[in-house]
């Protein structure tokens, strides 16, 4: 009986040892998939991060192109306001030197300078070669 008691022993001590390996095992493959899922919640955070920050690069990146162009056309309509004006300035300057030399140079002959004796049809010609003569030899001044 003793012998068998000691196969019996065996047994147990045995199947211990095979319920121990086991719940060793379940415990390194649970604590492998823990660690596996920590890994990978790890790679999709810094993933997601990256794309977060890539993202706020983008839309700065996108806000300073825009204030440079917002910029950029507010200096380009400054310019041709500023450019229309002067050409304005130097029309209206240029109508009038051309006038005060119209003025300077016709000058009514005195039949057509008095309102009262003046014959209207032959002042009238009178003023109109006169014009063409004046259009034909004014040169405005060069700037």
């Amino acid at each position: 009986m003793l012998a068998r008691g000691n196969v019996l022993t065996a047994a147990i001590i045995s199947m211990t040892g095979l319920a121990l390996t086991l719940v060793v095992m379940v415990n390194v493959m649970r604590w492998s998939q823990t660690v596996v899922q920590e890994t990978a919640v790890q790679h999709i955070n810094q993933s997601a991060e990256r794309a977060a920050r890539q993202s706020q690069d983008a839309a700065r990146v996108h806000q300073e192109r825009e204030r440079e162009r917002v910029a950029n056309q507010a200096t380009l309509e400054r310019a041709t306001f500023d450019a229309q004006q002067a050409s304005t300035a130097a029309s209206q300057s240029a109508a009038e030197h051309r006038e005060a030399a119209w003025r300077r140079f016709y000058q009514p002959s005195a039949a057509c300078a008095n309102p009262d004796t003046r014959p209207l049809v032959e002042c009238a010609n009178e003023h109109i070669r006169a014009r063409r003569a004046f259009d034909l030899q004014y040169k405005p001044l060069s700037p």
